[in-house]
């Protein structure tokens, strides 16, 4: 036997050595995409949130709109009766004048 030729202790080492190289490639691999699904992760709930905080800008918009325009219809029928009232009297008025 010739000290040239590896042992089987220092085959079954550098095998050992090769399998933990390459389990520490697969675990850095994994990190990677864990710290990317992480990373995804945050940035769809912060596009969510600002997505919610927008929606509820625009319902809160639309809130308003519904409040205005039922004050225009509530103003817009003042007028209208205002007008009705000025149109009935203006009518009584005339007749009124062509009957003396």
């Amino acid at each position: 036997m010739t000290q040239d030729q590896p042992s089987r202790l220092d085959l079954m080492q550098a095998e050992i050595e090769a399998d933990r190289q390459a389990n520490r490639e697969k675990f850095e691999q994994i990190q990677q995409w864990y710290d990317n699904e992480r990373q995804l992760v945050a940035e769809l709930r912060t596009r969510q949130e600002v997505q919610s905080n927008q929606l509820a800008t625009i319902s809160n918009q639309i809130s308003e709109t519904r409040s205005a325009v039922e004050a225009l219809l509530q103003i817009a029928q003042i007028h209208q009766q205002g007008l009705e009232r000025l149109t009935n009297e203006f009518r009584q008025h005339r007749s009124d004048a062509h009957g003396a």
